[in-house]
């Protein structure tokens, strides 16, 4: 089969597992839900710790500044985690994206919410760029606008890039080398099943990545939601 073929119809059958025809339209509802997703190899809670007790410390200017610095480091840990979780670690290192970069990344699939998004952004620019030291206000503002987004981000649904089909069509993605592989489940519940490598393969920077990307990152979420809706 051809890469298109198999493309297509994954996300055909994607879309009709979630009530929708090829032109997107809802037709009713099926109930798909996805698979599985990495767990994230690091934690941002012991930064927030941190800063938390830097704050508990003392009511010195040096406690307030290891809090704010504590915060950061808080926030851009979680940032790492969540591009990570949406798979572009990769392309995150090799181009040396900042943190604003990231976070507009994030942002593009509605994972943060503008209104966050804005206030870790005004924390993060106070930090780097004004020296004066912290009020115990200000700092209380930063240690709860990082409880804020992590708190948030630890409940936030990322979208599945894994999924295998009823029919046994199923893709798996390489969340190291950015790789979508397409495979087909063959056998029953009874004798057991098998999985057949179909050889086809979309990789980053490849012609029809990006579209295969976003139609599981934007559209299917809207397609799931949709058919929540209407249960």
């Amino acid at each position: 089969m051809r890469m298109e073929d198999v493309t297509n119809k994954f996300q055909k059958d994607l879309r009709h597992l979630f009530g929708f025809d090829e032109a997107g339209k809802f037709i009713g509802s099926s109930g798909g839900r996805p698979s599985s997703e990495p767990s994230p190899g690091v934690s941002p809670n012991d930064f927030l710790e941190f800063a938390i007790r830097d704050l508990d410390s003392g009511k010195e200017t040096y406690h307030y500044v290891n809090c704010l610095s504590n915060c950061k480091r808080a926030i851009d840990s979680q940032v790492e985690v969540l591009i990570k979780k949406i798979g572009y670690k990769k392309v995150a290192t090799q181009e040396r994206w900042n943190i604003p970069k990231k976070l507009e990344f994030i942002g593009e699939f509605g994972i943060i919410t503008p209104r966050i998004l804005n206030r870790i952004n005004t924390l993060r620019n106070k930090l780097e760029h004004e020296f004066k030291a912290p009020s115990k206000r200000e700092v209380e503002d930063a240690l709860d606008v990082t409880v804020l987004f992590l708190s948030y981000s630890a409940l936030v649904d990322i979208p599945s890039l894994n999924w295998t089909l009823s029919d046994g069509l199923g893709v798996r993605y390489d969340y190291e080398n950015m790789i979508f592989s397409f495979f087909q489940k063959e056998g029953n519940r009874m004798l057991g099943t098998n999985t057949k490598d179909l050889g086809i393969y979309l990789k980053y920077g490849d012609q029809h990545f990006n579209d295969f990307y976003n139609f599981l990152m934007k559209s299917v979420p809207k397609m799931s939601s949709k058919d929540q809706a209407s249960s």
